[in-house]
């Protein structure tokens, strides 16, 4: 079966490789013949971008699921044919997909490329209830009693939805390329979270939850960390046992 362009199956382990695979095979030969032509670098650089580039993004775009790294790798070795004509490099990628302004050429990064994919997905969350997708309703049902955002930052989770762990993955992915520790941010979760602990373990209470204690930044107010007193007062916890 066949949807917009992109093959499905009921085995979700396979619509990786049913799309990927085809779709790598003709960059590898279309990238093989385009470094046999007499182009100069730059030309070749531009080429990436018009053709093979838009060809990944689509289908990275489309499969909200894992792309494994040796695929990458065989796109950087098909890449470095056809800019050098099956020759040694003499510059390493990384410098060629560099801005111009830092010494590069603007070569397309396509691992930043399916980074961004994701990420521009998990950012619709921040977004006004109205805008929300179809598909976002499907995955908040599936992260219930918390929030898709939440579960991101949670160890110990019941989520075994293989596109939601897949966000998770390049969540923590982009936190470390930014050195930021994705546990300790104020949308971090305050529930199951390993750098949030009582008594070396992980927290979960549940009275607090329901009354709306989420996140990290549940607990300030104007940048201020809330009393516990306030907290009390804030979030209607009543009673002398609130955990």
């Amino acid at each position: 079966m066949k949807y917009l362009g992109i093959k499905l199956s009921e085995d979700i382990d396979k619509i990786t490789a049913l799309n990927l695979n085809p779709l790598l095979q003709k960059i590898k030969t279309n990238l093989h013949k385009w470094g046999k032509l007499k182009l100069t670098l730059w030309g070749k650089i531009n080429v990436i971008k018009m053709i093979v580039a838009p060809q990944f993004s689509y289908v990275a775009m489309m499969l909200p699921i894992k792309i494994p790294s040796t695929t990458f790798r065989q796109l950087d070795d098909a890449m470095k044919y056809c800019l050098w004509g099956g020759k040694r490099p003499r510059i390493k990628l990384r410098k060629l997909c560099a801005h111009k302004e830092e010494g590069g050429l603007g070569l397309p990064d396509l691992r930043l490329y399916y980074l961004a994919f994701e990420m521009t997905k998990i950012a619709r969350y921040w977004q006004t209830a109205e805008n929300e997708a179809a598909w976002m309703e499907v995955e908040k049902e599936i992260c219930r009693p918390f929030q898709p955002l939440e579960v991101l930052s949670q160890k110990r989770s019941h989520i075994t939805n293989p596109i939601l762990l897949h966000s998770k993955d390049i969540w923590i992915r982009v936190h470390k390329m930014f050195k930021l520790t994705h546990t300790l941010q104020r949308y971090s979760s305050l529930w199951y979270n390993p750098d949030v602990c009582i008594g070396k373990k992980p927290a979960y209470w549940k009275q607090w939850h329901s009354n709306g204690l989420n996140t990290i930044n549940d607990l300030f107010e104007d940048g201020v960390f809330l009393s516990y007193d306030k907290l009390l007062q804030k979030f209607n916890l009543v009673g002398k046992d609130n955990f």
